[in-house]
């Protein structure tokens, strides 16, 4: 099971946590089997990558190169027989992110997963008024598209 704000939501520039639940999962969890991609909206429509010439395979780290960075760490007993994992991926671009989940090359359920991201503030670009010190006012608005 897969779940977590990640998932479904986050802002760019700053880190979409979730977690993994392997509860139900065959004992121990093969860390190898466990394939996690996150695509950002603009990798989404890309062609597909070309096929492989007769006698060679295609390389996966071809196939996911465009895919952004996810972190994996294991939150289990001492022993290493962990039954969560906690997963990590920062966005760069606002809009759509497809977040896959893969486990012995099976989508678990619900994966994949649709994350909506919007631009995150930027401190900069606020200030407080000194005549409304309790209000806080943006100069400019970044709006996704």
């Amino acid at each position: 099971e897969a779940a977590g704000s990640g998932l479904v939501t986050g802002w760019t520039k700053q880190v979409a946590e979730f977690s993994i639940k392997a509860d139900d999962w065959p004992s121990p969890i093969e860390v190898d089997c466990l394939h996690i991609t996150a695509t950002p909206p603009s990798q989404l429509h890309q062609p597909q990558q070309a096929a492989a010439k007769p006698g060679r395979k295609a390389s996966k780290s071809a196939a996911k190169a465009a895919a952004l960075p996810v972190s994996l760490e294991a939150a289990g007993a001492s022993d290493g027989s962990a039954v969560q994992y906690r997963a990590a991926y920062t966005p760069t671009e606002c809009g759509d992110h497809r977040i896959s989940v893969l486990y012995r090359d099976q989508h678990v359920p619900g994966s994949p997963f649709r994350a909506t991201i919007r631009e995150a503030a930027n401190a900069d670009e606020c200030k407080v008024s000194a005549d409304w010190a309790a209000t806080l006012t943006a100069k400019k608005s970044t709006p996704c598209h």
